[in-house]
Formats: C-alpha cells, structure tokens, sequence
C-alpha cells in the first residue's frame, strides 16, 4: 500500500485518501468468504455476486450418519441427510452433479425448518446455480435463516442491504445484520462491519471501532482484515503507528493471496519502514502485487525498472507494468508513459508491446466455481 510523502514520481495523495481507495478494493476483493463448518449439517458458500467477489468458499464436511446411510435417511425425511445430500450433489462427491436434485432437497429440508437449507437456497438464488439468478428470492431465504440466527445468512444479508441487491439498499440494515453476524464470530462480517465504521457512510468515521472489529477478524486469520488493520498501523488511523505491527499483518495478509497486502509489504521495504531499506524486497513485494493485477504494485514495481533500484534498469520491463496500471485507468502511470515513451527506441516500445499482448494476470488456484482453496469459517 503506498503512501504520501513518496518521490517525486509517487501519487500525490494524502494517506488517509490513499488508504480508503485501497481498502475499498481489498475489502470487495474478498466478499464472498461465508462458508461454515457444523457439527451436524453442511452449508453451501456464498457465491460470486458479480465482479466484487474473488471466489468462492470451500464446501466442509458435515457429520457422518452412522446408520442407515445418508441417501436413506434424505428418502425418510431427516431434514439434516437430506441437506447434506443436496450438498454432495452439488460437488459430485459419490452423486453426479444436480443441481436441480440439490434444489429440491434443500427445499425439503427448509420446510422442516433446518437453517442451513435456508441458507444454502439463498446462495443458489444469489449464484444463479440451478435456478434463475433472484436476488429478491436469495434475500427472503437469507432473511429466513438469520432470523433464526444463522450468522452466514446474516452476513450475506448485510451485503445484500449495502449493495441493494434484491432489496432496497439500506445502510442500516447492512450495519444491523453484519452486527448480528460480528458478534457470533463470523470473520467476514466483522470484517464488513468494520468497513463501515471506517467508511462512516451516514455517519462520523470511527477508526477506533474499525480497528477492534478488523482485529477480531484478522486474529481468526481473514486475510483482508489483517491487510486493512496493517494499514491502520500503517497510517496511526485509530492506532498509535507501529510499523512492526504493519509488516507483521501485512505479511499475515500477503500469505493469503491478498496483493494489496504484498504491496503494502513493498512500501515499508521501499520506505524503510520497521526493516531496512531494501529495494530487492521491495521489488519482490510489488511483483507479487503487480502480477495479481493490483494497479498500485504494477505502477510502484515500474517505478523501480524506470529507476533501476532493485531490478536492472528496464525502460521495456516499465513501460510494460506502467502500460498495465493505466489501460486499468490509472492517470499518473499514463504520464509516466508518456514520458518514458520519449526515451525509447521503437524496438523497445515494440518488445514492449508483445509483452503487454502476451500478459494474463496471475490468479489465486480455484477449484472450480463451487471450490476454493481458503479455509472454511465457523458458524
């Protein structure tokens, strides 16, 4: 994560600015983190909801039933073997995949009143898995287990009120729901809480309470909470700076895939910030950042090829990330395109080129769509 105060060559922003632009993306990098580990019934993860979602959360095992088997108890009517049938259905574990037959038993097992199944209908209405894509029909059934005090059905409500979707957007009602969810213990919901307070959309920001709720979250190990409370160490938001603590949650972070996290890592080597400078580590940071696609580490990692400062001087290797951050819409990399272009032979812009025509962001290892590496949260 960068801040003021940098070169020349650095955005001139403030770091308050800078760091609501970059929480903003590391906190919708990483919505959709709500699956669950029961001690009697399995739960679907919510689903990609449109671009703001990174993926998916890992399906957890729910508890074996003994006798008679788990196919026989969902024919009888055990509301609990049908939900987790319904589940096997949908990983095609021992079943083939069906949907439409996973629908169905999670409507069976709702209408005995199982939360989970609530749950796990709301987010095949929010994916479109199995059936047209309702977000109205994903709220009534989200609605249904958090009322009951299912915390991930909380916590998808929430981002449904914050985002509008399927209900008239309601800040407060975001706010009520991810409260609900926060004080069961549900990592990505304190996280979400905890980006309203520091957002303080409809009221005054509060870093305080930002810090105490990202704490929770990144003690539990949620990856863009850790990220976001390094940067409130970062900056002294709501906190004293303690730039041993940034580097200890950015790292946290960056281990789990977050590339704002491997940026802001980037910046205190660059800075000197609680370790000594080190350009190469500096380097390092950014292009992990960089190749995941984060603008800021694209246009900071050219800096340092246009610089030669822990890489070889490489006007290719810069025009090439500066190309990147600003075909993503990033103003100070086109300038520093403009200029950098001025330098060059026609050779290097061309080898520039075909590097750019070649690239593909690096992503997280997925599964498949109803699969992801990041591990399962409790209920």
């Amino acid at each position: 994560m960068r801040i003021s105060g940098k070169s020349a060559a650095s955005k001139p922003s403030t770091a308050l600015t800078y760091y609501y632009r970059q929480l903003i993306i590391a906190v919708f990098l990483l919505q959709s983190f709500f699956a669950l580990v029961c001690s009697a019934q399995e739960v679907v993860p919510a689903f990609d909801a449109g671009a703001i979602s990174s993926g998916q959360g890992r399906f957890a095992k729910g508890q074996t039933e003994s006798t008679p088997s788990t196919a026989l108890s969902a024919s009888g009517g055990s509301a609990i073997a049908q939900n987790n049938l319904a589940c096997r259905y949908i990983r095609a574990e021992e079943v083939s995949s069906d949907l439409q037959q996973a629908k169905k038993l999670f409507v069976a097992a709702a209408a005995q009143g199982l939360m989970a199944a609530e749950y796990n209908l709301g987010v095949l209405y929010e994916g479109g898995l199995g059936v047209a894509q309702d977000y109205a029909a994903a709220a009534n059934h989200y609605r249904a287990a958090a009322e009951q005090g299912h915390a991930l059905a909380q916590g998808r409500l929430g981002l449904l009120y914050e985002n509008g979707w399927g209900v008239a957007r309601s800040n407060s009602e975001a706010m009520k729901w991810y409260r609900a969810a926060a004080e069961q213990g549900e990592p990505s919901a304190q996280s979400e809480l905890a980006d309203e307070y520091f957002q303080g959309v409809g009221r005054p920001r509060d870093y305080k309470q930002a810090e105490k709720w990202y704490r929770r979250a990144a003690e539990e190990g949620f990856g863009p909470a850790q990220n976001n409370l390094a940067a409130l160490y970062h900056h002294g938001l709501g906190v004293k700076t303690d730039y041993p603590q940034a580097l200890y949650w950015y790292r946290k972070a960056a281990e789990t895939g977050i590339p704002q996290a491997a940026n802001g890592l980037g910046v205190m080597y660059e800075d000197g910030l609680g370790v000594n400078r080190d350009f190469q580590q500096a380097a390092t940071w950014f292009r992990k950042a960089a190749e995941q696609g984060d603008v800021q580490g694209q246009f900071d990692l050219a800096n340092l090829y246009m610089a030669g400062r822990g890489v070889p001087l490489d006007y290719v290797r810069a025009y090439f990330w500066y190309s990147l951050a600003a075909s993503s819409g990033d103003n100070l990399s086109a300038l520093q395109l403009k200029q950098l272009r001025k330098l060059m032979t026609p050779h290097q812009v061309t080898d520039a080129q075909t590097l750019i025509a070649d690239w593909r962001p690096a992503q997280p290892p997925v599964e498949s769509k109803l699969h992801d590496e990041l591990p399962s949260l409790r209920h």
